[in-house]
């Protein structure tokens, strides 16, 4: 694909990584590999990943992840069992997600609820 060896401009790189985060925010629940969102902007995986942490500051993966999170923290504030919150946002268990939360936040799931 020709576009894809074609350097972008400023703009188009700003609609692409914005194209790129909803993409990355939507079915937080499912699987979603590099290469998929690198397609869905026009870019090569190389140069998606390049553009995507130079214009945010963080990777694809770690963007995605604390979206997660973020979901979590409503769902927990909902009062939805940390079992069926780490269904809704992707984590493979309950473990997986107070592991990823308290990375992240600083705090268990728990302690974040008593806060």
């Amino acid at each position: 694909n020709a576009f894809k060896n074609t350097p972008i401009s400023p703009c188009n790189e700003f609609k692409s990584i914005k194209k790129a985060k909803e993409y990355l925010s939507e079915k937080l629940d499912q699987k979603i590999s590099l290469d998929n969102v690198a397609t869905e902007t026009g870019l090569s995986t190389y140069h998606f990943l390049r553009v995507f942490k130079k214009n945010t500051g963080i990777t694809p993966h770690n963007f995605r992840i604390q979206k997660r999170i973020d979901r979590a923290k409503i769902f927990i504030l909902q009062g939805m069992s940390l079992t069926q919150v780490a269904l809704e946002t992707g984590f493979t268990d309950q473990s997986h997600l107070t592991n990823k939360f308290k990375q992240y936040t600083g705090v268990t799931p728990k302690q974040y609820l008593m806060n």
